[in-house]
């Protein structure tokens, strides 16, 4: 990422926030059992969308805010926030395109921005699961 394709160690907030998101469950799975709380903020619309509005807060106290389609329940837009070198920084990813995949809604497209300002545009041609994978890709490289 940010232009390197050589695998660098993550710290700090990031590595935290990175831990966090590795939890394929998402936040909403047994949020209870993980010492989650959420809290209802209320109902919006996003692009014609109504949607609830949820704050979910992580037993380490980080917090997110995560935006569900009102008919559906699929995430619409998440909302992270974290420390970066002194500085508050607002991550925020829109999902839209859900197609079915072995019956598991897949976000096709993500828009993300930081701050409000657009960083990245991903489109997804393809999903696979349960693909064997060599351990390998996940070594760093001294």
């Amino acid at each position: 990422m940010m232009g390197s394709d050589t695998a660098q160690e993550m710290t700090g907030p990031q590595a935290d926030m990175a831990k966090s998101q590795a939890d394929f469950d998402g936040d909403l799975v047994d949020y209870k059992t993980k010492g989650t709380t959420i809290d209802l903020i209320g109902q919006e619309t996003i692009d014609g969308t109504k949607v609830y509005h949820l704050k979910v807060t992580r037993k380490n106290g980080t917090t997110r805010e995560l935006f569900l389609d009102a008919d559906t329940g699929i995430d619409v837009r998440t909302i992270s926030t974290m420390e970066q070198n002194g500085q508050q920084a607002t991550i925020t990813s829109d999902l839209s395109n859900y197609q079915n995949v072995d019956g598991v809604m897949v976000p096709f497209s993500v828009k993300q921005s930081l701050n409000g300002t657009p960083i990245a545009q991903m489109t997804i041609d393809k999903v696979e699961f349960n693909v064997p994978i060599e351990t390998s890709l996940f070594k760093l490289k001294q």
